[in-house]
């Protein structure tokens, strides 16, 4: 039977080829996404859209049977898919792994967490690929995907398996490792259990049922899948629907737009941007506030505030985005009629990255 690409958590089908993923219940990954968007406008930074935002890829090839060259094109194939997007992905590293007992591997066992703790590098915004052959419950499956919001709460498990059997040659056009990434971005099955559910949270794919997979369409034709009311044209073309070698070939406008809010919420930029707030001349002896804004970065965030040139700030607390205090010469510092105060603070996200920023301001003394 020719291999499906788009697979998912549906291990009562006849194929041999699945995805294994955890999809959240409808209502409750809504309701996660609403009260991460309040959590990010508490924090003041808000969802940072329309960025363009590059992912590392680390690829661990388990006992050689991958090549780099195929990686790099399957990297290349994605970065065509999400094309209008501001996502993309860079191949930055690709290392052969001599452990035969990680080679067929089975899924959400010790086994695959002892292979992920070792293997893994990065933060959350490094894909992790593993290629090996996976299995699941002892069907040999296509690939297994962590999501965005999963990350806070078990790091070590994000990144995607990939079966070796699925690489870009033969016809295959890497729709397999497109839509496991497409799971990565926050992206879910189009389809649902029933007429009665929008599974995935994207208005421009209509509501269909699985597609049966069973026989497989003639050579060169796509088959079709069933919206509600029965009877429709599927979505044969999506990454995120099940489908057949050369028929998923797009992601829609609405899909493109989920995963970069779903990256803006749960995948942001390294902690590289930042900008600082606060008057620019100001009095001896006089209050002034200054306040920082976290452009990129994973929160939650601390702050550590100084004065390069010692004019005496004390803020009110070194972890505070915002400190208010009076700028105190010094009897030095009081013989001149003004000074060059150069206010910094160093922020530290959650991953542990560091950034500084300053601000300038002329006191009169």
């Amino acid at each position: 039977m020719q291999a499906p690409h788009g697979l998912g958590f549906a291990i009562d089908q006849r194929e041999t080829d699945l995805c294994i993923i955890r999809e959240r219940p409808v209502e409750e990954a809504y309701l996660r996404d609403l009260q991460q968007q309040a959590l990010l406008w508490k924090r003041n930074r808000g969802l940072k859209k329309n960025q363009t935002v590059t992912f590392d890829v680390a690829w661990h090839n388990i006992l050689g049977f991958a090549t780099q060259e195929r990686a790099e094109t399957l990297v290349d194939l994605l970065n065509d898919a999400l094309v209008d997007s501001g996502i993309r992905f860079e191949l930055v590293s690709f290392d052969y792994v001599w452990r035969s007992e990680w080679f067929q591997l089975d899924l959400w066992t010790a086994e695959e967490m002892d292979m992920k703790e070792t293997l893994r590098v990065g933060t959350s915004t490094t894909l992790n690929v593993y290629s090996c052959v996976p299995s699941y419950q002892g069907t040999r499956v296509a690939g297994s995907s962590a999501f965005p919001d999963d990350y806070g709460d078990d790091p070590v498990r994000d990144g995607i398996v990939l079966d070796v059997a699925f690489s870009p040659v033969g016809g295959e056009g890497g729709a397999t490792f497109i839509h496991e990434v497409g799971h990565w971005l926050g992206l879910r099955h189009t389809f649902g259990p029933s007429c009665a559910t929008d599974n995935d949270l994207v208005d421009d794919t209509e509501t269909h049922l699985k597609p049966d997979l069973s026989n497989p369409p003639p050579a060169g034709t796509c088959p079709t899948s069933q919206f509600c009311p029965l009877g429709r044209t599927g979505p044969v073309e999506n990454f995120m629907n099940y489908g057949f070698a050369g028929c998923q070939t797009l992601f829609t406008a609405g899909q493109i737009g989920r995963t970069e809010d779903q990256v803006a919420m749960y995948r942001p930029a390294p902690l590289t941007a930042a900008e600082m707030n606060g008057p620019e001349v100001l009095h001896a002896g006089r209050p002034a506030v200054w306040s920082v804004d976290v452009e990129t970065g994973y929160g939650p965030y601390t702050y550590s505030w100084h004065v390069a040139q010692g004019f005496g700030i004390t803020p009110i607390g070194s972890n505070a985005r915002e400190i208010t205090d009076t700028v105190r010469c010094t009897l030095r510092d009081c013989e001149r009629y003004e000074e060059l105060v150069t206010i910094a603070c160093t922020i530290t996200d959650s991953e542990g990255q560091q950034i500084t920023v300053e601000h300038q301001v002329l006191v009169w003394n």
